[in-house]
């Protein structure tokens, strides 16, 4: 062998130990700060379950709330009478409140009657044969009775042998809000897939759930369920496979304990976009390592050295912007240094399909240095601010930001940059048509191993919508409210005109 290859195999040899070295070093670090970016974003998916939970609660307890201000309930409960039943208990009567049983319980705790909406038909059941695991949360000195002062209801879960069930109790008044309470109403309804649905529908998430004891849960629910008998954690976090990332939310009852878990799941596409992306890059700084080697075995004749410089050349023109369209001069030559070349240009081809799947992703992401100029934006970033990556690049967020007060920017900054942590919460940034949005906001210090600040990862999801769906629900409660201020209004009328008339007919009969 002669020394000229033995030369040409060492340098060969050193590039791809300097390469392996280098991507031992910083492949890790920066999958890993796209994980965490994956385990907040789901972590604030687990945060939008508990909201659906929340909302569910909210819904029934609105249906129950026109039920329990009601003079014909109130009286029900004191005079038993069978018309209330066979008027108001009826399919026609509950299917509307989309709950599955309602029970009327005394002050006492003694079920007055009950009501179970099971398939197509109704059942108005007694006392004797209703689900007796259910009515014993409501019996005679259960602190379920005990309705909270502020909330006006008590509300939660409840395991029977049928399943968990969401409730809420609210004492009985008169229409008019006043009368001491003679026994609550109970409204139920099964955490069956229905409510799942729900799940699926808001989170745009697949969601599924194990009763806690279930003997067929599957290894990933043993996980969440044996985090949190070690270490209370009601929410866990857990990479499923290379494509799927799943969060766990521990569902208590209302006496605190444990009954079910509910498991969300999300396509693990920044953490492999992130990892192809880091791939391909370390994959071209490779083959750059192996052009530079090339250049020093100079003994391979002038031709190629030019040849190697031209490529080198150009590598260098398109390697600072992963954005680039810029391909390398096809030649028809068939040397190893052509064949590098189509090479590398198949490689660009293969950086740039991977830039787009980068940018179909739903979440604006941006990359900035320590100063906030943006180095890096995906496609959802300009379709949520308006502007170009190339109306972006080197200038700062507060191209589309500096809505907020300055209070609020003096802490962002000081809680990223100063004490290099985490900032998760909502802005309200400006697009560039001029239009206001609000934004859920994951801005991640780039740290590198000597504590240095390198950049920040930026993540944002538009919640503007939420929030508007959000501002009609609460609308719609205010005017619940006024509808029942306008009945007690109402019977307040008619109780007097019936006074009135009664007077008349006295005054007639004594004439």
């Amino acid at each position: 062998m002669t020394l000229q290859k033995k030369t040409a195999i060492t340098s060969v040899i050193l590039a791809i130990g300097f390469t392996s070295l280098i991507s031992a070093f910083f492949y890790p670090f920066i999958v890993n700060r796209f994980q965490e970016i994956e385990n907040q974003r789901t972590e604030y998916n687990i945060q939008r379950v508990d909201a659906v939970i929340k909302n569910s609660l909210a819904k029934i307890d609105s249906s129950l709330l026109a039920w329990s201000i009601w003079d014909d309930s109130y009286n029900f409960l004191e005079d038993r009478n069978p018309q209330y039943v066979s008027a108001n208990l009826s399919q026609d009567a509950l299917i509307p409140t989309n709950v599955d049983e309602v029970l009327f319980v005394d002050k006492s705790g003694v079920l007055v009657t009950s009501a179970m909406v099971k398939g197509p038909k109704s059942k108005i059941t007694n006392e004797t044969n209703f689900p007796e695991d259910l009515y014993k949360h409501f019996a005679t000195g259960s602190a379920l009775l005990n309705i909270n002062t502020e909330t006006k209801n008590n509300q939660g879960f409840i395991r029977t042998e049928d399943g968990l069930i969401l409730f809420v109790i609210r004492d009985v008044y008169l229409t008019n809000g006043k009368g001491t309470p003679k026994g609550s109403i109970v409204f139920a309804k099964y955490f069956d897939e229905g409510v799942i649905d729900s799940l699926r529908e808001l989170t745009q998430f697949e969601a599924s759930t194990y009763l806690w004891d279930d003997p067929k849960m599957t290894p990933d629910y043993l996980e969440a369920k044996n985090a949190y008998l070690k270490k209370g954690n009601q929410q866990f976090v857990n990479a499923l496979n290379k494509d799927i990332i799943s969060g766990y939310y521990i569902i208590k009852d209302v006496y605190g304990q444990p009954q079910a878990i509910v498991r969300t799941d999300i396509q693990r596409d920044i953490t492999i976009q992130g990892h192809n992306t880091t791939v391909l890059l370390l994959t071209i700084f490779g083959v750059a390592s192996l052009l530079l080697v090339a250049l020093l075995n100079f003994v391979l004749g002038k031709f190629i050295i030019s040849k190697v410089f031209t490529l080198s050349k150009e590598v260098e023109s398109i390697a600072g912007s992963a954005k680039s369209n810029k391909r390398l001069t096809s030649t028809t030559g068939n040397d190893e240094v052509d064949n590098l070349r189509n090479k590398i240009n198949e490689m660009l081809d293969s950086l740039q399909t991977i830039q787009m799947a980068v940018d179909s992703s739903n979440s604006h992401i941006i990359i900035t240095d320590p100063d906030g100029k943006i180095l890096y934006a995906n496609h959802a970033a300009e379709i949520m601010t308006g502007f170009s990556f190339s109306e972006m690049a080197g200038k700062t967020p507060r191209l589309w930001g500096r809505q907020m007060t300055p209070e609020f920017y003096v802490s962002l900054w000081d809680t990223i940059k100063t004490r290099k942590q985490v900032f998760k919460g909502e802005v309200t940034n400006k697009r560039q048509s001029g239009e206001l949005y609000t934004a859920m906001a994951t801005i991640s210090p780039i740290i590198d191993y000597t504590g240095i600040l390198k950049g920040y990862v930026a993540i944002e999801d538009d919640i503007t919508e939420k929030k508007k769906s959000d501002l009609v629900l609460n609308e719609n409660l205010e005017k619940l409210e006024k509808l029942n201020s306008l009945m007690v209004g109402r019977e307040l009328k008619m109780a007097e005109l019936k006074k009135e008339i009664e007077s008349l007919k006295t005054t007639s009969e004594n004439k």
